[in-house]
């Protein structure tokens, strides 16, 4: 089955960390963007080799910016030329503080899944990373949420963060933990090329924490959510038994998944595809064409599988071992296996405890 992802590309503000494409736009920018993304749904649907939609998810930007009435156009937009079955996750990205009062309109709009920008339960921290919220704010959200019969709820939260000390981080989970949503997602920061925090880093006008100290908040929280009764299923989200997010496990398990609006990317098969990472650029192909995809690459066999290994070994549940990928990669893996670093379990290829932390100096072998 096809998992659908739509960008939209509006923020109030654009956060200092952030590289995504996105921007402030108009009324009239919102309107035209809602019709646009609706005429490519229609024709991306001569495209992609599958029907049947089984997620979806809204990111961006602040998807919440178009209102329930714009979210609900989409989704129509989407059951109209696709078949979406009945347990379909819709998963939708928002800020906190957003207006209480919309959370019974997205509902009945179709959003069944909410994913928070949470960050840090610290007020300065927040404002180093230029978001426009507070903690108090996170908290409210949440019940709004919860009031409008939404419980599939995720909190995005961040450490290494500049000036963030493990007792920083420490109350930050706690925090989250105590507002009892059923998936989390810890993510390093990564200062990003053309951001402001590249610029400052630059500058020498913000320091991050030293790698010890990374390594540090890492464990700890890891060990605290399991503790609480969170599954680590892939290297940076923990969720209740039940609560995983089924669009991000399609990137993970090399599913076919299908991009649109601008930025937007999609993958079945052994080809990939991306959409202009720019609203005029996005609007002119697809008042010309309908679709915006532009083809990337296509994969070779070899590529597909390590593709596949590499997704595959973020997960707890890990890659299946076929005999392609044993026969490819024989003495990679077990180099890595007498060095601690995989094990194979049962007929899956999965990272040890001790090389969550340094996954991608284990997946880099496979390139």
């Amino acid at each position: 089955m096809l998992g659908v992802y739509v960008h939209v590309p509006f923020c109030l503000r654009k956060c200092h960390y952030c590289d995504f494409y996105s921007r402030p736009a108009s009324g009239e920018e919102r309107e035209r963007y809602l019709d646009l993304v609706c005429q490519e749904t229609e024709a991306a649907v001569r495209q992609v080799p599958e029907r049947e939609v089984d997620t979806i998810f809204l990111g961006g930007g602040t998807p919440g910016l178009l209102g329930p009435e714009g979210i609900k156009k989409i989704l129509q937009a989407i059951a109209g030329n696709f078949h979406i079955i009945n347990t379909v996750e819709i998963t939708m990205e928002t800020n906190p503080g957003a207006n209480r009062d919309i959370w019974p309109l997205m509902a009945a709009a179709g959003i069944n899944r909410v994913s928070l920008g949470a960050q840090a339960a610290q007020e300065r921290l927040l404002r180093v990373l230029g978001r426009c919220h507070t903690w108090q704010e996170v908290q409210n959200t949440v019940q709004a949420v919860r009031r409008a019969g939404l419980t599939n709820l995720n909190l995005d939260l961040m450490y290494g963060l500049p000036g963030q000390s493990l007792a920083d981080w420490q109350e930050t989970v706690a925090a989250a933990l105590a507002l009892e949503v059923p998936h989390l997602s810890l993510y390093a920061l990564k200062v990003e090329e053309n951001t402001p925090f590249d610029r400052w880093e630059r500058e020498g006008r913000i320091t991050l924490p030293e790698e010890e100290e990374w390594a540090e908040m890492y464990w700890w929280a890891r060990e605290k959510l399991e503790t609480a009764g969170y599954l680590n299923y892939e290297l940076s989200n923990f969720a209740r038994p039940g609560f995983e997010c089924r669009h991000n496990l399609k990137y993970w398990r090399r599913q076919p998944y299908l991009g649109l609006g601008p930025a937007a990317h999609s993958c079945w098969g052994n080809v990939r595809w991306a959409n202009p990472a720019s609203l005029e650029e996005w609007e002119a192909e697809v008042r010309a064409r309908g679709w915006s995809g532009q083809l990337v690459e296509r994969l070779s066999e070899k590529e597909i599988l390590a593709e596949q290994v590499i997704l595959g070994l973020r997960l707890a549940e890990g890659v299946v071992l076929t005999p392609e990928i044993e026969a490819e990669w024989s003495a990679v893996i077990a180099s890595l296996k007498q060095r601690g670093l995989v094990q194979v379990s049962g007929n899956r290829l999965k990272l040890t405890r001790q090389a969550w932390y340094i996954a991608n100096e284990v997946m880099a072998e496979f390139i």
